[in-house]
C-alpha cells in the first residue's frame, strides 16, 4: 500500500473488496471422495497430464495456489507441506474444508460437462454457496449422450430397425427438444460450446456443412461397434451448434444489444472511458444509429430496411416521418419513398424547426420556446412499419442538433437514454401496452352533439358478447386486427369494454423501445381503419360522463426480478409527481374515482387489486393503471421506468404493504397500518405542483426536458380551463390527439391479375324474377363513387384489379350487374334498413359478392384433382364436376364454348339476408352443365376464343390459366402476398411470418422445375404442408406460375389464419380461411 494515505476512505475500500461476494460464472464440479486418488493433486492448476504434468511446480498458476492454500491451511507455503495438510482434510468427513474454500463466493455457474459419475451434481454445491448454484449447459455433452444412445440402439437392431434416415432425424429432433427444455429451466444459467478445442471457430453456414451426410457416415461407421462417442467432427459438431444456435432464437433488438456490448459497451464501462456511442459513416459500418435500438437512416442496415420494404412491398409510395410533442399530438412529415431513399442514403435528415417540441394542438408557442433554429429529423427504422392507408408506411423518428448528437429533450431519445442506463445496471424490462378506445358515430344534425355512441352499444358490459353481434362494429374490429397483423403489430387478444363503443386491444410484451413503436403504430391504424368505416376513434379518458373511462395501462417487468420491490418503491414514492407525465390532462382527472376500476384514488400497490394504481400480478411483473391516452408514450415510460431504476439504484424503502382490498372501503387505521397515507392528486394543476417539486424527477428527466415540459403543460392547462367540460370533451375528441386523426380512404388500383367476370343472380323465392331491373329509380350510374364515398376502397381496388370487363368499360360493367342482379334482391331493399343511407345497399351487394369470390378458388379446386390448364390436353365434364363439388360437397353447373370450359356456376342458399346471413353451398337450382361429357379442354389464359365468363348464384369462372415461368435460381427470399398485398415471409422451417427478417433460400435446379433449402434443410409439401427440415430426405420439386411458387401446376397456398407478432403460421396445400402465393426475390 505505498504511496496511499491508510486513511477511513482507503479502508472502506479495503472493506468492500474483503465483504463483496464473488459470483464465480464458469467452474466444474467438485470430484466424489471416491474418485480423489484417481487424479493427482498437480492437476488442480493445469489441464497438462503424463510426463508434462510434472513441470507444473514451475508455472505461475501453481506457485499462486501454493501460496493461496498455504494462507487457508495456516501451514508452510512448500508443495508437499501444502499437499499434506490437503491430504488430512480430504479424510475428513464434514463438508467444513469445502465451505472454507468457497467462503466468499455467492454462487457458482457449474458447467456440466465432466462425467457425472465421478463429480458430484450442480445443485449439491448448493450447501456451499449463500445462492443456489445454476447449470452451464454444454451442447456436446447434449448431443454425444443423445448419439450414443441411438448408435446403441443401431447396432442392436442392425437392419431390423429404422432406417438409418429415421435414426438421424430422431437425433436433430431429440437434440432440438433438449436445448429448448434447457433454455425453459430456471436452473439453467447459459449455454457453452467447446468447438473452438476441437474444429476450431471457422465455422460454415448449416447449407455448406452437409450435415445429414455427416451423420448418415457417421451411423454407418458406427455399425463396426463403436461404443464411446466424442464430438469432434467437422461437419457435425458445428452442424449442433447451428442447431442450437437456431433454437436459441434473439429478437433483433437483443441481438444489436449483444453486439453493441462486446464490441464497445463492456470495455467502455470497464474501462471508464466514458464514450459516447457514434456509429461510423454508412459506407463503413454496420451498426445503428442513434443508439443501441433504432435503425437509422445513415445506417446499411437502415437503408437495406427501406430497401426491402420498398422490394417487398411495391405499392409503398410515401413514408410518414413521425414524431409525437409533448401534448402527445403526433406530428408527421410525409416524403416520397424513393426521395427519403435519397436523402437518408446521404446520411441527411429533415429540416424542423425547434420550435417543435413547445407547441400545443393549436400550434400556439408555449412560453420561453423560441422558434430560431432547427433540428435535423432522423428515421429510426427499426420501427417501420405499414400503415393502414394504402401507399403509406410509417417510421419514428429522433432528433439530432446541429453537430449531430440527439436531442436529448425529445421524449423517444429520454426513453432509450433510460433504458440503456438501466441495462449499464443490469436490468432490462419487457413492456406491453393496453389500447382501451372507443369508436363514435358523428353526432345528429342540428344538435350541439358532435359524436355519439354506436346504436348497439346501450346493453355493452365488460366482456360481454352482446356488443360483438353487430356486424358492421365485428367488421370494424376484424378489420383493424388485420391491418395491425399486415403491419407486424402483435395483438394478444381484445374484447369489449364497460362503455358504450368502448373496446380493448391487448399488445404483445416488447422491449421498451419497440413496444411504443409498436403501440404508435397500432393506436394511427386504429383511428384510420375506424374512418373507413365513418366512425371517429378516440382515447379520451371520458368519453361519456357517466361511463367507465378509457385508460393505456402499461404492463412492467424486470430482469432479474429480484430486486423488483425497489423498482415498485420507486414508483410509489414518486408518483404523485409521476401523475403529471401519466394523467397529463385537464380531462384526465375525470377517470380518476374509487371503485371503479380505474385504479382508484389512493396512493397504493395490491396484488390483483384493480382498485389500486398500480397492480401486482406476479414475479416482477406491475401493471401500471394510471396513465391514459393523452401521456406522451415515450415521456411517460422513460419517466416510469426511470422512476422504478430510481428505487433500485438508491435501495429506496418500500413503505406501502401489499393492500388486498379497495382502499376506499379501509378504515383510516386499516389504511395508515399499510402505510396508505396519501391520495394521489386530483387535477392536473396539483399534479404539476409535485412534479415541479420532486427533485428526482428532475434528475430523471434532466433540466431542460423537465423545464420545456412544465412550460408547456401550464399553457395547456390554461388553454384547456377556458372550455366548458361539455365543449372540452368535444374538442379534445376532435383535436389532432394519438388516435383521433380522421384519413380518407383511397388507393390505386394494382395492376391486371387474374382477372374473372362475376355475377350474382339471386332468386329471393318471392316469385320476383330476375331479368329486369326491380327498381328503376335505384339504376345507378356511378358505382365507383358510391363505393368510394362509402370509405370502401378495399373493396373498389379489388374489384379494380380482379373484377374486370372484358371490353375494358369496368364501370358499365359493374352498373350493369347492379341494375340487373342487385336491384332484384329484396333484403337489400331500403326498407329492410334500420338505420338506412343512401345507396348503402350497393355497397352491401358488392362487398358481399367479393367476399364469397374469394372462397371460390376454382383453379385449386381443379388442379388439386391434376386438372391444369392445357392446350392439348382435354378431360371429362364427370372429372370436372367432381372435382369442384369436393371442397364444397355440392354439385355445381359448368358451361363450355366450343367444348372450352367457360363458365362455373357455384350455388348457395341464403339463411338470412345477404348482407349478414350465413351463405349454404346448395345444389344446382335447375342450371344444367351443357358442356360435352368427354373432351373438354381447360385452355390457359388468353387461348379462349371468346371472353371468359362466370356465373355466380352467387357464381364465378374458371379462373384464367395462368403461365409457367422461370424457375427460381440461386439464393433469395420467399415473400407472402395475400389480397394483392405482400404480407410477410416464409421463413427457414417453411412456416409464414409476417414480422422479422426474411429466411434466405437456396433455389437448386430439378427436372423440369427446382428444390427449395433454408438454413433448416430441404424443403417439401409433407402431409400437405409445407415443411423445410434436416429431416427431410426428399425435397419437393416446384415449379413456377407467373412469378409465383407452385405445387402441382397451382400456385395457391393456404393457412388458417394471417400471423401476426411472433405469431408463425402453418402453409398447407388443402384450402383452408387465408390463401396466400409465394413469391421470389433473389439476394
Amino acid at each position: 500500500m505505498a504511496g496511499f494515505k491508510q486513511d477511513n476512505s482507503i479502508q472502506q475500500l479495503l472493506d468492500c473488496i474483503q465483504t463483496t461476494p464473488v459470483i464465480d460464472h464458469h467452474a466444474h464440479n467438485i470430484l466424489l471422495p471416491s474418485e480423489q486418488e484417481n487424479h493427482p493433486l498437480l492437476s488442480i492448476t493445469t489441464e497438462a497430464n503424463g510426463e508434462a504434468l510434472q513441470h507444473t511446480s514451475s508455472t505461475l498458476a501453481h506457485m499462486r495456489a501454493v501460496r493461496q492454500l498455504a494462507e487457508i491451511l495456516e501451514c508452510e507455503p512448500t508443495w508437499d507441506i501444502v499437499q499434506s495438510h490437503l491430504q488430512k482434510k480430504r479424510k475428513e468427513d464434514s463438508d467444513s474444508w469445502a465451505k472454507l474454500c468457497f467462503h466468499g463466493i455467492e454462487t457458482v455457474l457449474i458447467d456440466d460437462g465432466l462425467d457425472t459419475n465421478i463429480v458430484y451434481s450442480y445443485n449439491w454445491h448448493d450447501r456451499l454457496t449463500r445462492y443456489p448454484c445454476k447449470r452451464i449447459v454444454r451442447i456436446e455433452k447434449i448431443a454425444e449422450a443423445i448419439m450414443t444412445r441411438w448408435v446403441e440402439y443401431y447396432q442392436a437392431q442392425g437392419e431390423q430397425g429404422r432406417p438409418i434416415s429415421n435414426v438421424r432425424e430422431s437425433i436433430s429432433e431429440e437434440f432440438s427438444w433438449e436445448i429448448e427444455k434447457a433454455i425453459c429451466d430456471p436452473e439453467v444459467a447459459g449455454f457453452k460450446s467447446v468447438i473452438c478445442y476441437r474444429t476450431g471457430l471457422a465455422i460454415p453456414p448449416f447449407d455448406q456443412l452437409g450435415f445429414e451426410r455427416g451423420m448418415d457416415a457417421f451411423l454407418d461407421e458406427s455399425k463396426s461397434g463403436r461404443k464411446s462417442i466424442r464430438l469432434e467432427d467437422n461437419v457435425l459438431n458445428p452442424g449442433f451448434v447451428h442447431i442450437t444456435a437456431q433454437t436459441l432464437i434473439l429478437t433483433v433488438p437483443e441481438a444489436i444489444m449483444l453486439v453493441q456490448d462486446i464490441l464497445f459497451c463492456t470495455s467502455n464501462r470497464l474501462y471508464d472511458l466514458k464514450l459516447d456511442l457514434k456509429p461510423l459513416k454508412a459506407a463503413m459500418t454496420m451498426n445503428t444509429f442513434p443508439g443501441s435500438h433504432p435503425s437509422p437512416s445513415t445506417s446499411i442496415e437502415g437503408i437495406e430496411a427501406l430497401e426491402r420494404m420498398m422490394s417487398d412491398e411495391p405499392t409503398v409510395k410515401y413514408l410518414r416521418l413521425q414524431w409525437v410533442d409533448y401534448t402527445a399530438t403526433f406530428r408527421v412529415r410525409i416524403l416520397p419513398v424513393r426521395q427519403a431513399l435519397d436523402l437518408f442514403s446521404q446520411g441527411k435528415g429533415v429540416n424542423v424547426t425547434k420550435a417543435v417540441l413547445g407547441l400545443l394542438q393549436t400550434d400556439a408557442m408555449a412560453a420561453g420556446v423560441r422558434s430560431v433554429g432547427q433540428y435535423q429529423l432522423y428515421p429510426t427504422f427499426s420501427s417501420l412499419c405499414l400503415g393502414a392507408r394504402p401507399g403509406y408506411a410509417m417510421v419514428q423518428c429522433e432528433f439530432r442538433d446541429d453537430d449531430g448528437k440527439p436531442v436529448p429533450t425529445y421524449p423517444r431519445t429520454f426513453l432509450r437514454t433510460t433504458v440503456e442506463q438501466a441495462r449499464h445496471h443490469g436490468i432490462k424490462f419487457l413492456v406491453g401496452f393496453e389500447i382501451e378506445v372507443v369508436f363514435l358515430y358523428n353526432g345528429p344534425e342540428g344538435t350541439e352533439l358532435a359524436y355519439k355512441a354506436p346504436h348497439v352499444t346501450p346493453a355493452q358490459s365488460w366482456s360481454s358478447a352482446r356488443a360483438l353481434h353487430d356486424h358492421q362494429m365485428m367488421d370494424l374490429l376484424e378489420s383493424i386486427i388485420l391491418a395491425l397483423g399486415r403491419a407486424g403489430v402483435g395483438i394478444q387478444q381484445f374484447h369489449a369494454e364497460s362503455a358504450p363503443g368502448q373496446y380493448e386491444f391487448v399488445m404483445d410484451p416488447m422491449e421498451p423501445l419497440a413496444a411504443v413503436d409498436s403501440l404508435i403504430c397500432a393506436r394511427d391504424i386504429i383511428a384510420t381503419v375506424a374512418s373507413k368505416f365513418g366512425m371517429r376513434a378516440t382515447l379520451v379518458p371520458k368519453a361519456f360522463p357517466t361511463a367507465a373511462g378509457s385508460g393505456a395501462h402499461v404492463h412492467v417487468s424486470m430482469t432479474p426480478p429480484e430486486k423488483h420491490q425497489y423498482f415498485l418503491a420507486g414508483l410509489l414514492n414518486h408518483l404523485d409527481g409521476l401523475l403529471a407525465l401519466t394523467y397529463p390532462n385537464v380531462a384526465s382527472y375525470e377517470r380518476v374515482s374509487d371503485s371503479t376500476w380505474s385504479g382508484g384514488t389512493w396512493i397504493a400497490w395490491g396484488t390483483q387489486n384493480r382498485e389500486t394504481p398500480i397492480r401486482y400480478i406476479s414475479g416482477s411483473r406491475y401493471e401500471i393503471k394510471c396513465m391514459d391516452g393523452f401521456a406522451n408514450p415515450f415521456l411517460a415510460l422513460g419517466a416510469i421506468l426511470g422512476s422504478g431504476l430510481h428505487g433500485i439504484l438508491e435501495t429506496e424503502p418500500l413503505r406501502h404493504g401489499d393492500c388486498l382490498d379497495d382502499p376506499a372501503n379501509l378504515t383510516t387505521d386499516e389504511r395508515r397500518a399499510l402505510g396508505i397515507t396519501s391520495q394521489m392528486p386530483r387535477s392536473i394543476a396539483e399534479a404539476l405542483r409535485y412534479f415541479r417539486e420532486s427533485a428526482a424527477l428532475r434528475n430523471i428527466l434532466g433540466d431542460a426536458a423537465f423545464e420545456n415540459y412544465l412550460a408547456v403543460k401550464q399553457a395547456e392547462v390554461e388553454m384547456l380551463d377556458g372550455m366548458e367540460t361539455e365543449d372540452r370533451r368535444q374538442w379534445l375528441i376532435e383535436s389532432p390527439r394519438p388516435i383521433a386523426a380522421t384519413l380518407d380512404w383511397q388507393a390505386s388500383a394494382h395492376a391486371l391479375s387474374r382477372p374473372f367476370t362475376s355475377h350474382v343472380e339471386a332468386n329471393d323465392f318471392l316469385g320476383r324474377s330476375s331479368a329486369t331491373p326491380a327498381h328503376p329509380n335505384r339504376q345507378y350510374t356511378n358505382i365507383s363513387s358510391i363505393i368510394s364515398a362509402a370509405g370502401q376502397t378495399d373493396l373498389l381496388n379489388y374489384m379494380s384489379t380482379h373484377w374486370k370487363d372484358y371490353q375494358g368499360n369496368d364501370e358499365s360493367f359493374w352498373e350493369h350487374e347492379w341494375g340487373k342482379h342487385g336491384t332484384c334482391i329484396s333484403t337489400l331493399e331500403p326498407s329492410c334498413y334500420s338505420n338506412y343511407a343512401p345507396q348503402e345497399e350497393v355497397v352491401a351487394y358488392f362487398q358481399k359478392t367479393v367476399d364469397l369470390f374469394k372462397t371460390l378458388d376454382s383453379y385449386s379446386f381443379l388442379s388439386a384433382a391434376g386438372i391444369v390448364p392445357s392446350t392439348t390436353k382435354t378431360y371429362t365434364s364427370a372429372e370436372i364436376l367432381a372435382a369442384l363439388a369436393k371442397p364444397r360437397g355440392v354439385q355445381v353447373s359448368i358451361q363450355c364454348s366450343s367444348s372450352a370450359l367457360d363458365e362455373i356456376w357455384y350455388f348457395f342458399h341464403v339463411r338470412g339476408s345477404v348482407q349478414t346471413g350465413t351463405f349454404v353451398p346448395s345444389e344446382p337450382d335447375g342450371s344444367k352443365s351443357d358442356c360435352p361429357a368427354t373432351g373438354i379442354k381447360y385452355l390457359p389464359k388468353g387461348s379462349t376464343a371468346t371472353p371468359p365468363s362466370t356465373t355466380l348464384t352467387t357464381a364465378t369462372t374458371a379462373p384464367p390459366s395462368p403461365t409457367p415461368g422461370v424457375p427460381f435460381s440461386g439464393k433469395g427470399t420467399l415473400p407472402v402476398t395475400t389480397g394483392g398485398t405482400s404480407t410477410g415471409c416464409i421463413i427457414s422451417g417453411g412456416t409464414w411470418y409476417t414480422t422479422g427478417t426474411c429466411a434466405t433460400f437456396t433455389a437448386a435446379a430439378s427436372g423440369s422445375g427446382f428444390t427449395l433449402t433454408s438454413s433448416k434443410g430441404k424443403c417439401a409439401v409433407a402431409n400437405n404442408v409445407l415443411t423445410c427440415s434436416a429431416s427431410v430426405t426428399e425435397p419437393t420439386v416446384f415449379s413456377t406460375v407467373d412469378g409465383k411458387l407452385a405445387y402441382n401446376g397451382g400456385t395457391n397456398f393456404y393457412s388458417s389464419s394471417i400471423p401476426t407478432g411472433s405469431t408463425q403460421a402453418s402453409v398447407s396445400v388443402i384450402q383452408q380461411a387465408t390463401t396466400l402465393t409465394i413469391g421470389w426475390k433473389s439476394s
